[in-house]
């Protein structure tokens, strides 16, 4: 049970000029923060156990910094090759229905390769792509 008090609360407003008078002094601009924008990239993996790894991004120079996603909806493993700005690379097995995501700096190719016995290999994967406004 709740008890419900109706309240006015009135607030007088005066719409009249003031007498005092300020003096303004000009603040220094604050640089303004740079903007980023997100430019989103997705598609599905579909691939033969069979096979080498496939390429399913590749970039072009500069290589921009990356939320990579990838999710396995087959019933055996993947193995995930994201290559990052110079030699180094990031190396991940993800297991069946699982859905794992990659914060990194610099994304040069994503590859997948197909790690099993069931025949295909299934899932998708999402780029969302940080790149600075100019």
């Amino acid at each position: 049970m709740a008890q419900i008090s109706k309240r006015v609360t009135v607030v007088n407003v005066h719409c009249g000029q003031s007498r005092k008078r300020r003096r303004c002094i000009p603040r220094k601009k604050k640089p303004k923060a740079k903007r980023f924008c997100w430019e989103t990239i997705c598609g599905r993996i579909f691939q033969l156990c069979s096979d080498e790894a496939r390429t399913y991004f590749l970039s072009t120079h500069p290589y921009p910094a990356a939320m990579v996603r990838v999710d396995n909806d087959s019933k055996c493993a993947m193995t995930v090759f994201i290559q990052l700005n110079g030699k180094e690379e990031v190396i991940a097995q993800i297991e069946q229905g699982q859905q794992v995501s990659f914060n990194v700096a610099s994304l040069k190719s994503l590859r997948v390769e197909c790690c099993g016995e069931s025949g295909v290999c299934k899932g998708a994967y999402l780029i969302r792509v940080r790149q600075f406004e100019r």
